[in-house]
């Protein structure tokens, strides 16, 4: 039976929003909320409100919050088999300061725990994943470990580019990626160009299609760009206005819910319709993973207009 793999980072996050304007070198009233993340760990909890049974593999400390986090995710129902728990170290953590009108302030992280996932890792992985196995991996992954996964491991290799400064690590491994995901934002920091106009996004997808990439996700403000050999395509929805809660984790819960539709064998339509719904449903909850499941897509669906189709034909 075929399996997902997601491989990379599960974090402790820490949001600080200040009651007020946040005055330096002082103690500030906030609200505080502790909560699990990390974008491996967030698109593997994902799939598993999707009624996934995902493998996911990470690096766990074994002090309290190391331990919290693995038994949570042992009860969403992951399997851990493959993760490491690494004694002496310090949990992965993401530390976020708000100012009193959700603005980020300023925001630290130590993920240096995920240097456990090493090329050692990968040789155990190499030896139980098949061709038709899906393998998700975040960009946290060190650079050398990165590339050595997506050039030695077998099955359908997808990655989340996550920030513009982690974006690059991509770039050595273009032809080795079945599915890609990138912001706009993302996207323009490894293109170079700033992407304004839709030719200029077809143009990128199309380049990327050409080096290898098989199949390209971009997400705007309103809706997403996919790119195949051959076609781009451009869905929009219609939730742009509507209330935002938290805009953070909506892309995880896209990659998952697209990534969980092809590996169904899915159309590229229901995939991204499927990931659009689900991204925006993310958007209105406060919580970075909203617990989506596929009941709550369906009935979204009556309430949220998704429009598109094939915007450009090529031949390749």
């Amino acid at each position: 039976m075929k399996k997902i793999y997601v491989i990379g980072g599960a974090n402790i996050d820490i949001f600080a929003l200040s009651k007020k304007e946040i005055v330096l070198r002082d103690s500030n009233p906030a609200r505080i909320e502790l909560s699990f993340g990390g974008v491996a760990r967030n698109i593997a909890e994902n799939l598993c409100h999707l009624e996934e049974r995902p493998v996911f593999v990470s690096a766990f400390a074994n002090d309290a919050f190391g331990k919290v986090l693995f038994e949570d995710c042992q009860r969403l129902g992951m399997d851990l088999k493959y993760s490491e728990v690494i004694e002496g170290a310090s949990s992965s953590m993401y530390l976020a300061n708000l100012n009193y009108d959700r603005d980020m302030y300023l925001a630290m992280n130590d993920m240096s725990i995920v240097s456990a996932i090493d090329k050692s890792t990968i040789d155990k992985l190499n030896a139980v994943i098949n061709d038709d196995d899906y393998v998700i991996a975040d960009t946290n992954l060190d650079q050398d470990v990165y590339e050595y996964l997506f050039k030695t491991l077998k099955g359908n290799k997808i990655t989340d580019a996550i920030s513009t400064a982690k974006a690059p690590k991509i770039l050595r491994v273009l032809d080795n990626i079945s599915i890609l995901k990138m912001n706009k934002l993302e996207a323009e920091s490894i293109c170079g160009m700033e992407l304004d106009s839709q030719i200029k996004f077809v143009s990128l997808l199309k380049m990327l299609n050409q080096k290898g990439v098989q199949e390209v996700l971009v997400t705007d403000k309103d809706g997403l760009y996919i790119g195949i050999t051959g076609k781009v395509y451009h869905y929009r929805h219609d939730a742009y206005n509507r209330n935002v809660a938290n805009v953070t984790g909506a892309g995880d819960c896209l990659l998952a819910a697209y990534s969980y539709s092809r590996f169904h064998n899915a159309s590229i339509e229901s995939a991204a319709v499927m990931g659009l719904v689900s991204a925006v449903l993310t958007v209105a909850s406060p919580k970075s993973v909203a617990g989506i499941r596929k009941s709550d897509i369906r009935e979204a669906l009556a309430n949220i207009g998704i429009t598109g189709g094939i915007i450009y034909e090529y031949q390749n």
